[in-house]
Formats: C-alpha cells, structure tokens, sequence
C-alpha cells in the first residue's frame, strides 16, 4: 500500500522506508502456489465466505511452517519454561499471532487476483481509482528493509524494487532473519533499527522530529 500511495501521490513522499515489502508476486513461494488460479478459485472462494475468516487466514499462516508452528516452538517453550522472561515474551506473542479479525471479501479478491494471479504492479497495469500505478514515479529516497529467511515474502520478490523505479537514492538491507523478526527481534532492534533511523535523519528536513537509537 505504501509503494502504490507513493507511485500515486510522489509529491506527498519526503523518504519511502518499506518492511518485508513484496513487489514481484510472481516469485516462486508458498503463497504464490497456493493463490495460483490453476489452484484457487477466488471467486468461488469469496462467494461461499463473505468476509474471509480469520481462521482460515491463521491456518494458512500457520501451515507455511508447520513442523515449526506446531511442535518446535512447543518444544523450545518446554525447555525455557524456567525462564520468565522467556514466557512473557512467548505469550505476548502468541496473543498477538492470534489475535485476528475477518477480512473484507472484495479486498481478498482483488488483492489475490490482482497482485498474486496477475502481477499488475510491475507490470505498471494495475489502477486505483482510475489512476494507473506507474512505479516509475517513484523518485524519493527509498530504504529497502528485506528479511533473508522470509517465508512470507520471498526476498526475490523485494529487490527488484530497485530496477521498477526512479529513485537515485536507494538502499537495500537484507538483514538474516525471518518475516516477524524483522520487528520484533533483539538484534534487529538492537542492530537494524537504528541504522534505519539514522538514514532517515540524514534525509528528513525537519531534524527535530527524528529520534535515534
């Protein structure tokens, strides 16, 4: 959403920092496989559903990863139950894993169609209330936050970015982690984050606002 906002509107975008940020849909992943219209009929999908529960969004989740999903977090919860910090770490997590709501039938459907069947984003095809995306657009600095082992987003599926747009300034960070970890892991905030946030400072007109870690 922030990439289509930014083609869209680049005179509203001082810097562009994106998270796990898939482009190019038409990366080989679990997600592609299972959206393929060879393999799911969206429509049917929808029409049956309504709104997409948000059970069957969490079992898709869970079943990208499922002998970690269902036994070796269990068992690495089993061997740290000793530790409180440990604990209250793996329940707030877990609560917030779980904690899901349905999801509007009609944007599962263009989303699934237009972005996982069809790739109209790097295809410069899609349209926004009439508009057509061009990421060529896109001119302002740009700081690609790629995680290496993502299981949700194929990192293939991120660097491309830099070959689709305009932008002179971009940088690319493939830091070694997974999707969630990326925001929630001791060395990502300890390591990642600040980088981050020292390449916004060096690009923000307005210094007082930035904060460094």
């Amino acid at each position: 959403m922030s990439v289509i906002y930014c083609a869209l509107y680049p005179e509203d975008i001082e810097n562009l920092i994106l998270l796990t940020t898939g482009v190019d849909f038409g990366v080989d992943g679990t997600l592609s496989l299972w959206n393929d219209k060879k393999n799911f009929d969206v429509d049917k999908f929808v029409q049956a559903h309504g709104n997409i529960p948000a059970e069957y969004l969490q079992t898709c989740f869970l079943m990208m990863k499922p002998v970690q999903n269902f036994i070796s977090k269990y068992i690495n919860f089993y061997e740290n139950i000793e530790d409180d910090k440990f604990v209250e770490n793996f329940v707030a997590m877990e609560k917030w894993l779980g904690d899901n709501i349905a999801l509007a039938g009609e944007v599962f459907r263009e989303f699934v169609k237009y972005f996982y069947q069809q790739n109209l984003l790097i295809k410069n095809k899609l349209r926004i209330s009439g508009k057509t995306i061009s990421l060529k657009k896109i001119k302002c600095p740009v700081l690609n936050l790629i995680a290496q082992r993502d299981h949700l987003v194929p990192p293939a599926s991120s660097t491309i970015l830099n070959k689709l747009i305009s932008s002179k300034d971009y940088k690319e960070i493939i830091y070694p982690t997974g999707h969630i970890g990326m925001s929630v892991s001791d060395k990502s905030i300890i390591n990642l984050w600040p980088e981050a946030a020292k390449w916004l400072a060096k690009r923000s007109r307005d210094k007082s606002t930035n904060i460094l870690f």
